[in-house]
């Protein structure tokens, strides 16, 4: 007994201590020598580790924490003391690989809460290096047991057999603990999905999501505002890691090809995403009670941090939703649609936040996207059933109703959500009624559409009147409209040419839609209604205000965009067309420049092969007249031949 190291005697000690305080130096301590010990005694050790009543929920991370750094300095060691060149010793990786079998091996017994914080340590520490040092098959049997550890752990913690039940105090008839999902959500997702489909996952997966709602306060962060920062703090650092494992919990559950029609599976992600929609309905309403402007000076920053993780965390879970949806089969009770609609609902219910991240008109990599990614999938499938479209705009509409009811309307959450609503409808636009676009869309588009202040539902509204406007082309539903919003949107367009409305590209890709939806009732009106547009667009080209220059030239540049737009008849294409010559002719050389490049590029990319001839004749006519002045001819982009 005198050679045996006083360390590690000392070790053995306190893990043998029945007091509630563990020492801090126990778990480095344990770390090293299950690390350096000769076997046999890495497995004894590991018994002994889990075998102590020193652990409980207020250190038993600590346990992760050894069993992990064990791991690194058993590779740190066996890296060290490699030679190189040949040897016919075993190479580090089969040390390894022996070494984690030996600590399996002292795992076997115990508490199954101790062995799986123990292994899932291990597990950690395994895919920390293995970059370094791979373990080979022994990973695999370590997944192995922590995926029995855990089914275990939760038989001991929530058994599910009613004859178990009959066993137990009503003290221990709760659900898993908080704690044990916590380890958990750092563990399992290193688990393949395939092996976790032993676990009762619908229970997990209900035990995340409670776990989730209650760390989001389901929907009332603000309540607690007397909330120390650490524990915020450390509530943010929690809420992703559980919302990971809940995704990787819906993944596994969809990619089972068995449980494609399975009731338990719809049940669950349906329940899964009611229990979002309730959080998220509860803190829409509870942000739309609150001053904002009081709330961004004092308690900002803690405030969006916790909507951050909020949209994140949905974000995540809904994600996995969604993507499951994809592979589900819809039943008479249960509808992908339907459950897609819902997710759409709760991102509604969100976009006050997800707007800070340039919501879903963001570009680039200031996008957030995962979010538009989750948006579009799951519009995506419910554009597969169009009566569920409609009704995703109608709700929608009624909810932004509400919401300016009891927020008022020029409250932030309902500009948020009606740049949310406003960009729905743009996707669905074909599938909508008559009624709906009346009733729950173009109000909207009214309210926004004359004025820049709000920029994003600015440019929704115009872009729903676009996409209306084009759909009128070939949906008889919409036709209905478009000749009632035409005398309506020229109007709207000539007064947001003015400087700091619609940029120049913005409209004369409005006008040129205007026109062409104009155009699409040829049948009816023999052009008659195009051309009310482009001769109400040349009226205001000829109320010319000197100090108005920039606005002038962007009506003039409009104008070219309707030469790919205007009616194809023959004798309107070619009064446009003069119209425009004559125009050019009575304009400043610098504007003629610009004009000029303008119509180029319009005859080169838009203009179709029926009327290319007749444009091109006009153009050689149009050239003859700018001989004479030899500056404006040298700027001409283009010869005969390059046409």
């Amino acid at each position: 007994m005198s050679s045996v190291d006083p360390n590690y005697r000392s070790l053995l000690l306190h893990l043998q201590n029945t007091s509630k305080n563990l020492h801090p130096g126990v778990p480095p301590t344990l770390a090293l020598y299950l690390s350096t010990l000769p076997q046999p005694l890495p497995t004894t050790l590991s018994a002994s580790a889990i075998a102590s009543p020193a652990w409980n929920d207020s250190n038993i991370s600590s346990l992760v924490v050894a069993f992990r750094r064990s791991v690194h300095l058993k590779v740190d060691h066996l890296l060290d003391s490699s030679t190189s060149g040949y040897s016919l010793s075993p190479s580090p990786s089969w040390k390894l690989r022996n070494w984690i079998h030996s600590i399996c091996k002292g795992l076997h017994n115990g508490s199954p809460k101790l062995r799986f914080v123990a292994l899932g340590g291990l597990l950690i520490g395994i895919t920390e290096v293995t970059s370094r040092l791979d373990a080979g098959g022994a990973r695999s049997k370590v997944e192995d047991e922590v995926v029995i550890s855990y089914a275990d752990c939760i038989i001991d913690v929530s058994p599910t057999d009613p004859w178990l039940l009959e066993f137990r105090s009503p003290s221990e008839n709760k659900p898993a603990e908080g704690s044990l999902l916590l380890l958990a959500s750092d563990i399992l997702p290193l688990v393949p999905s395939r092996k976790l489909r032993v676990l009762d996952l619908p229970l997990l997966l209900a035990q995340c999501i409670d776990l989730l709602m209650r760390m989001l306060g389901h929907g009332h962060p603000l309540k607690d505002k007397n909330e120390k920062p650490a524990d915020i703090q450390e509530a943010q650092t929690r809420i992703p890691r559980v919302a990971h494992l809940a995704s990787k919990i819906v993944e596994s559950l969809s990619e089972n090809s068995n449980l494609r029609t399975n009731v338990v599976v719809w049940k669950s992600l349906e329940s899964t995403v009611d229990a979002f929609s309730s959080m998220a309905t509860g803190l829409l309403s509870e942000w739309s009670k609150t001053n904002t402007d009081v709330a961004s000076e004092g308690e900002g920053k803690k405030i969006w941090n916790t909507f951050k993780t909020i949209l994140f965390a949905t974000i995540m879970v809904l994600q996995a939703v969604i993507d499951s949806l994809l592979f589900l089969d819809s039943t008479q009770e249960h509808s992908n649609a339907r459950l897609a609609s819902e997710v759409i609902k709760v991102l509604g219910c969100l976009s006050f936040i997800s707007i800070k991240f340039g919501g879903l008109s963001a570009q680039g990599e200031s996008s957030f996207r995962e979010y538009k990614r989750t948006f579009y999938t799951a519009l995506d499938i419910v554009i597969a059933s169009p009566p569920q479209g409609r009704q995703l705009v109608n709700q929608l509409s009624e909810q932004r109703r509400a919401l300016c009811g009891t927020a008022g309307p020029s409250h932030p959450a309902v500009l948020a959500l009606s740049c949310f609503l406003l960009q729905t409808a743009e996707q669905l636009i074909d599938q909508l009624s008559v009624s709906s676009l009346t009733d729950s869309v173009l109000p909207i588009c009214q309210e926004y559409i004359q004025t820049s202040t709000d920029r994003e539902a600015f440019e929704s509204a115009h872009s729903v009147m676009i996409a209306l406007l084009n759909s009128g082309k070939a949906s008889s539903t919409t036709k209905e409209l478009v000749p009632q919003l035409v005398p309506f949107y020229v109007e709207v367009l000539i007064n947001c040419s003015k400087d700091g409305m619609l940029s120049t590209e913005q409209l004369r890709l409005a006008f040129a839609a205007l026109v062409s939806g104009a155009a699409s009732m040829l049948e009816d009106d023999n052009g008659a209604l195009a051309w009310y547009c482009i001769e109400e667009l040349l009226e205001s080209i000829r109320e010319r205000n000197p100090n108005e220059e920039e606005r002038h030239l962007r009506l003039l540049l409009s104008l070219v965009s309707l030469i790919s737009s205007a009616p194809t008849v023959n004798a309107s294409f070619k009064k446009l067309l003069d119209t425009i010559g004559t125009l050019i002719l009575e304009e400043n050389k610098q504007n003629q420049r610009v004009l000029i490049k303008a119509v180029y590029e319009e005859i080169l990319r838009n203009v179709g092969d029926a009327q290319r001839s007749m444009a091109l004749e006009w153009w050689y006519s149009l050239s003859k007249r700018l001989e004479a002045d030899r500056n404006t001819q040298a700027d001409v982009p283009f010869t005969r031949s390059e046409l």
